[in-house]
């Protein structure tokens, strides 16, 4: 029986789905990711500031798609009376943030799944069946792109406007129809409203103009000056309606905006930085976030293309490579920042799969040895995948070590906490003064008068805080004439502060952190650690300490 294009779309679109959404309500209803409940409540915010989120460290592209549904599910609670009103709609989030959240996450999911769809329509017309299959595969188990397709994040969108950006701007080695140009420079715009690096799709635009032409005087003729213009002025125009914010509030969003370029680019995140980019990329980021299979079928994909160098390796070349440079010069490296690599990754692996075929004959003749190949390539990943999913059904540290909390330490114990700690709760007294906080501020204080009001006695509360919260000057000073009781330390707070790069970038600021952890198990031993089932598991090593 022979399985047309339509049964093979529909196969590869219910993969990605099922690969995306499994395990979508992990860690709920507590968060792994404190960036999740920001951008939900940016989302929510939409409904209280005309539509705008009211926050601009990522543009709105995924604000105004995700409130309509967040919009749908407060008018059918209005319908089945599960809301009374706005305010009980508000307080429905402070009691359970899973339905908003799955919500979120749902969209990322889908938008993740609906971009391997278009890559296999993309492929399979410029390679055939065999380059969509296996492209599409490599990004239904691409591990970074799984991961973040369950996260409440921007980045999913971004992948799709940029995938978009390509296949018009590939068109114009084609065809040099208006609509190519239109199309490419208005996806750009909507690509840096779904994220700023979009912009960089700019690049592929520009390999269309140059590289689709017939003859290099071309390129200055009328036409196709005009042509090459007018789809740049469709990028602000892209760029209002994904983010029309951004420009009413053009101000507060480019005081913003420019201090997150200088967040990533020079000042750096404790831990999560490097003295070389390339380096860390090269021999960490992507080895662990890609697996190293499919960083050496890149690799050897973007050496053929460049050997080569056909137009159309010229054309998908430039922008990994001019981008990769780029963010290799970030002080800053976190894995996030190489996601609009993933499709030109997947592309040259596909090209590096395509050109072992055409020079090994017995790949050619040997079906199975074909599929072999691609399964040797994709056993890692798919295994990578499946262990992380499975995993997303387990507890994490984090809450394994909450309920050991609440049925082993002394009620209204004080602890010193980090970031990434247990979910315990703050006593009823901490609530209080939280609520007295806020009054005296006059800032809104919906949810702790909420939560103080529906304080549940029968579930232990304890006074604990950020011990960085208020950066002491000598935070083992503060640790003891304030007395806690218990320190709970994360090793993802620790480790960066031992972090070999931070450490050589920031001496002063590590050795502040360093002191802390090093009086912690120079003078007491832990009393419980909650460690890891696996390197995929959630969360990471907690340790507790009884100062006391």
């Amino acid at each position: 029986m022979v399985i047309g294009k339509k049964h093979w779309l529909i196969f590869i679109f219910m993969l990605a789905l099922s690969t995306r959404f499994f395990g979508l309500n992990y860690g709920l209803p507590y968060t792994e990711m404190p960036d999740e409940e920001v951008l939900i409540r940016a989302t929510l915010d939409m409904g209280r500031y005309r539509l705008s989120p009211n926050y601009y460290q990522v543009p709105h592209l995924m604000f105004n798609l995700t409130f309509p549904v967040m919009a749908s599910y407060y008018a059918a609670g209005r319908l089945t009376g599960k809301f009374s009103s706005p305010k009980s709609f508000a307080a429905s989030y402070f009691r359970d943030i899973t339905p908003f959240f799955l919500i979120g996450r749902g969209m990322s999911a889908f938008v993740s799944s609906l971009t391997v769809l278009l890559l296999a329509v993309f492929l399979w017309r410029l390679w055939g069946r065999r380059a969509a299959l296996l492209g599409s595969l490599l990004l239904i188990f691409f591990p970074l792109d799984v991961s973040y397709a369950h996260l409440v994040r921007p980045d999913t969108y971004l992948n799709l406007c940029g995938l978009g950006v390509i296949f018009f701007s590939f068109r114009l080695l084609e065809s040099r129809k208006w609509s190519n140009f239109l199309l490419s420079g208005l996806l750009i715009g909507i690509a840096w409203g779904a994220k700023y690096n979009g912009l960089a799709y700019g690049l592929y635009y520009l390999m269309g103009f140059l590289l689709g032409v017939k003859a290099f005087r071309d390129i200055f003729s009328k036409t196709e000056i005009t042509k090459f213009v007018t789809g740049l002025l469709m990028i602000p125009v892209g760029a209002v309606i994904a983010t029309p914010y951004c420009f009413i509030n053009f101000k507060k969003f480019m005081g913003i905006y420019s201090g997150q370029l200088g967040h990533v680019t020079s000042r750096g995140h404790l831990g999560f930085e490097s003295v070389n980019g390339w380096l860390y990329y090269l021999f960490e980021g992507f080895p662990k976030t890609m697996t190293i299979p499919l960083e050496i079928m890149a690799i050897l994909g973007v050496f053929i293309a460049l050997v080569r160098h056909r137009k159309t390796d010229l054309f998908f070349l430039v922008f990994p490579l001019a981008y990769f440079l780029y963010i290799g010069s970030w002080q800053t490296t976190f894995p996030r920042y190489y996601y609009p690599l993933i499709i030109p990754f997947v592309i040259f692996i596909v090209i590096a799969f395509e050109f072992l075929i055409e020079k090994f004959p017995f790949l050619q003749w040997n079906t199975w040895s074909r599929i072999l190949l691609a399964a040797l390539i994709l056993a890692l990943p798919v295994s990578q995948v499946l262990q992380t999913e499975y995993y997303y059904t387990r507890p994490s540290t984090r809450l394994i070590a909450k309920e050991w909390i609440e049925n082993n330490l002394p009620a209204n114990s004080k602890i010193a906490m980090e970031n990434y700690g247990p979910h315990i709760r703050p006593g009823k007294e901490e609530y209080e003064r939280r609520l007295a906080k806020l009054e005296a501020r006059g800032k809104p204080a919906l949810k702790v008068r909420y939560l103080l009001e529906n304080y549940d006695d029968s579930i232990p509360g304890f006074d604990w805080e950020y011990i960085w919260k208020k950066k002491p000057k000598d935070p083992v000073r503060y640790l003891i004439e304030n007395g806690f009781d218990y320190a709970i330390i994360n090793e993802r707070n620790y480790r960066a502060a031992y972090h070999k790069d931070s450490v050589i970038l920031h001496p002063e600021t590590t050795s502040y952190y360093q002191r802390y952890y090093d009086y912690l198990w120079s003078n007491f031993k832990p009393i419980k650690e909650f460690i890891p089932a696996s390197k995929y598991a959630l969360g990471s090593r907690i340790t507790i300490f009884k100062l006391k």
